[in-house]
């Protein structure tokens, strides 16, 4: 590892996570046709989580912290209490929208596909394709925060180098396929299906 794992850059990369997304909500809501714009968000969100699902069931990569045993909650073995623990971890997880920083110990066998990493590059994208054109700064304010919260990740140790590459290398290429398919000119939109996602 060329720089030592940084605790306090996992705080950072979440913070800067949920920034990010701030700052794409305030452009969706400010945008004329924000319920197209959000049900694409979503709709891309839902791919990506999906994906990342699939992933993340056939691959498992050992965490990359170096004092996992403190930081990371133990595997559940299969006992009466099994169905409930998954439950409560999944609860955790969907309530804190994943972001860990102020948690005592965490989950950490969803690596190889960075789910940070695909919340900033969508919250990224969204702003530089949908951002009016009044608010233009913003677009210059996305970029720095989005690279930079990818950083902190992998300078956490919370994070593998290719873990955030393959989920930035993946949502990019969706997002930018999804709007290359569904976009249409718009004297052709209201008639063709699909064209309201």
């Amino acid at each position: 590892m060329i720089i030592p794992q940084q605790k306090w850059a996992w705080s950072v990369g979440d913070v800067l996570s949920t920034v990010s997304s701030v700052m794409a909500f305030t452009v969706v809501l400010l945008h004329h046709e924000r319920w197209v714009v959000l049900r694409r968000m979503f709709l891309l969100g839902a791919i990506m989580y999906g994906l990342r699902a699939v992933v993340l069931g056939v691959t498992f990569l050992p965490p990359s912290f170096h004092d996992r045993d403190e930081i990371c909650l133990s595997q559940v073995n299969r006992s009466a209490m099994y169905g409930m623990e998954i439950a409560t971890r999944f609860l955790t997880y969907v309530v804190t929208l994943g972001l860990t920083s102020g948690q005592d110990k965490i989950l950490c066998g969803d690596l190889m596909f960075s789910g940070h990493t695909v919340v900033l590059t969508i919250m990224y994208f969204v702003q530089l394709q949908y951002t009016p054109k009044g608010l233009v700064w913003m677009r210059y304010l996305a970029a720095p925060i989005t690279f930079l919260g990818i950083s902190a990740l992998v300078v956490s140790g919370g994070h593998y180098t290719m873990d955030v590459l393959i989920a930035y290398w993946l949502t990019s290429h969706v997002f930018w396929a999804y709007h290359q398919m569904f976009e249409m000119p718009k004297k052709d939109r209201p008639d063709a299906p699909m064209s309201r996602l």
